[in-house]
């Protein structure tokens, strides 16, 4: 899929170049939803503020009510900035976030096989054990990840 560009003037708004019009945020962040690719360039300089455009547009999301980072994942993070943990934590976090990304469409193209090929009181049964499945994995890889760099986590079980 091409990348969308957007342009961002010097008062702040922001032009989509695919539908020639003005946009918010939130229309950003659905093209994102989609699974479209966007940079954001500086409408003067040409300047990439991509990444700029979209922490803000996660703040945003953490302030309106939509919180997805906990108070210790995001301190987590903050310690991950560290020399020592940046490279290897950034590699943790794309492959588990690709491996989440993975499973999810892994069980979409299950519960759509379940849904062809069972009657409709088996299929519910079997979703609802396949996500409960996929969300225990899910939540058990990101605690594994906060013990590993918290060593001192309230939520660590000893081995």
């Amino acid at each position: 899929m091409p990348e969308r560009v957007f342009r961002k003037y010097a008062n702040r708004r922001l032009y989509d170049t695919v539908e020639s019009r003005t946009v918010t945020l939130d229309d950003v962040a659905e093209a994102i939803a989609r699974g479209e690719r966007v940079r954001i360039v500086e409408a003067k300089t040409e300047r990439d503020v991509t990444r700029p455009v979209l922490i803000q547009i996660l703040a945003d999301q953490e302030l309106l009510g939509r919180p997805l980072l906990s108070d210790d994942v995001l301190m987590t993070l903050i310690r991950c900035y560290r020399p020592a943990l940046r490279d290897p934590a950034r590699a943790w976090i794309e492959a588990s976030l690709g491996q989440f990304e993975q499973g999810r469409d892994d069980l979409l193209d299950e519960l759509t096989r379940l849904a062809d090929a069972s009657p409709a009181g088996d299929f519910g049964r079997l979703a609802r054990e396949s996500v409960e499945q996929a969300s225990r994995l899910q939540a058990e890889t990101l605690q594994r990840w906060v013990d590993w760099m918290m060593p001192s986590s309230p939520n660590k079980k000893e081995d």
